[in-house]
């Protein structure tokens, strides 16, 4: 076992692969593969736990390719068709079963996986193939493009048309890429019928933000202000990561109403006004552990424990023990009475440090998951420079974007 309760992850040793067959790789590649997708939804595992995983599927999937990989995937689940199709690109291969799944599907999530993670010129041509013949793939074609890091002009059709067709995937695609187009972006949010629901609205008005672009701030303002706490979640999460000034009393109404991770939005936005609102949600069973988690998210402090009285209700989050315990608001009421003068109203802080380019790109390099997503995007919002955030490449691409945004943040 390697820590953290996970399984093994070591690739197999030149021994001990002796003799076994394309099937047998596929089979540790499949174990391996349900481990990486697991490490990304759990919100801060180690960056070295999660390269590690990956250099043992890396391994594993040369290993098969090398030894014929079948005709067919094993099965029907994600991880039979992500492990049989990414042996065969590590070949420069495409197979005709995969051909023919994608013009009666479209490109499924595996496959786009296996095409990000392994590209080859036969992939590329296929996903050309996909896009001119298949009009139901395109979005997923766009979305493999962006997390390649490709320029918005590799779609060989003009932007305006593909914004009516697929205006999240064309709108998010020029919004993280330094050749994107501003003015479309700018168009879709300074638009007088935008509105807080119109679609990808969020990445467009992300893009401005990142071009330095003040009607930008002023779109989410009014998006907010339209929509309060019911606006669409990625609003919701770019106000908070962009550290829209005005934006608290929608965002801990939404945590109210809804409960559970959001209120980690009021941890991205950071300021010391979030800190009285979390000390009252810590005295609430319903909201406590999750309120805890934000509330060190800021701070960098852990409060206490007090007993929980089973008939207050079903406490949550993931700070609460299982030993019936909940967080102490006392504990962190007094820790904020300690520290407040300390505290500068204007400023966000991220493990009880101000919130700097240097100290979010340190982090966002050790931690993987959910966590470092969050990180990368803050930097990237912060720097305000649009450089494309591989969500489901290799971790050494998320970290290769991160030292990119940090240095260019440098004198």
């Amino acid at each position: 076992m390697s820590r953290e309760g996970h399984v093994e992850i070591d690739p197999p040793a030149a021994g001990e692969a002796a003799g076994r067959d394309a099937a047998g790789y596929l089979a540790e590649a499949h174990a391996r593969w349900f481990l990486r997708r697991n490490l990304a939804r759990e919100f801060s595992p180690d960056h070295a736990l999660v390269a590690r995983c990956e250099r043992a599927l890396h391994a594993c999937i040369q290993a098969a390719a090398a030894a014929d990989p079948p005709a067919q995937p094993a099965g029907g689940m994600e991880a039979d068709v992500f492990t049989w199709l990414a042996a065969h690109l590590a070949g420069d291969a495409v197979p005709a079963a995969a051909r023919d799944r994608a013009a009666q599907q479209g490109l499924e999530p595996p496959a786009a996986d296996a095409i990000v993670l392994f590209p080859c010129p036969a992939a590329e041509a296929w996903l050309r193939e996909l896009f001119q013949q298949v009009p139901a793939s395109r979005g997923a074609v766009m979305e493999v493009w962006r997390e390649q890091g490709r320029p918005p002009g590799t779609a060989p059709l003009p932007a305006d048309r593909l914004l009516d067709e697929h205006p999240e995937a064309v709108l998010a695609w020029h919004a993280g890429h330094p050749d994107g187009d501003g003015d479309l972006l700018a168009r879709h949010y300074r638009a007088p019928a935008a509105g807080a629901h119109t679609p990808g609205l969020a990445a467009a008005i992300e893009g401005g933000l990142l071009r330095g672009d003040p009607a930008a701030s002023a779109a989410l303002e009014a998006a907010l202000h339209e929509a309060g706490p019911g606006a669409p979640p990625p609003l919701l999460d770019l106000a908070a990561l962009a550290g829209l000034e005005h934006a608290l009393p929608v965002l801990h109404r939404a945590a109210l109403d809804q409960g559970g991770e959001t209120w980690l939005r009021l941890a991205w936005l950071g300021t010391p006004a979030v800190l009285e609102p979390l000390v009252e949600a810590m005295g609430d069973a319903r909201h406590a552990g999750d309120a805890a988690r934000a509330w060190g998210l800021v701070t960098g402090h852990r409060p206490g424990a007090v007993p929980r009285l089973r008939e207050v209700g079903g406490g949550t989050g993931p700070d609460r023990a299982d030993d019936g315990t909940l967080p102490d608001a006392a504990d962190a009421g007094r820790w904020l009475d300690e520290h407040r003068q300390e505290l500068s109203p204007g400023t966000r802080y991220l493990l009880g440090r101000p919130a700097v380019p240097a100290l979010l790109a340190g982090l966002a390099r050790r931690r993987a998951g959910r966590l470092g997503t969050v990180l990368a995007r803050r930097l990237r919002l912060a720097v305000a420079r649009p450089v494309p955030l591989p969500a489901r490449g290799w971790r050494r691409a998320a970290v290769a974007a991160v030292s990119e945004l940090a240095e260019g943040d440098g004198p």
